[in-house]
């Protein structure tokens, strides 16, 4: 009965382990998605415009796959806009990409 309820306790001991890492590590990939969402709405700012920079921030963010590939080619258009219209454009990529 006593090796019984050891058993029982490591076992309960690893399953908070496991737990605890599980959330953790979702904690740390929201981290890591909220500062290359951070990064990307920052190169989507007229002032600090790069296109290439921003499409490979946007690669590394945690949008969706369709967010991504909807990006990847209104920051490939953006790259040709006339300076006077690109704040206009940025603000409606970050719009689509919900960085707004």
């Amino acid at each position: 009965m006593l090796l019984r309820v050891l058993i029982s306790g490591c076992t309960l001991l690893v399953l908070s382990l496991t737990l605890a890492s599980t959330v953790v590590s979702a904690e740390t990939a929201t981290t890591a998605n909220a500062a290359a969402d951070d990064q990307l709405r920052h190169l989507l700012m007229p002032e600090h415009f790069d296109a290439d920079a921003a499409i490979a921030a946007l690669e590394a963010s945690g949008l969706s796959a369709r967010n991504k590939i909807m990006g990847k080619a209104t920051i490939d258009s953006a790259r040709t806009t006339p300076k006077n219209q690109l704040p206009t454009a940025l603000e409606q990529i970050r719009v689509l990409l919900g960085l707004e």
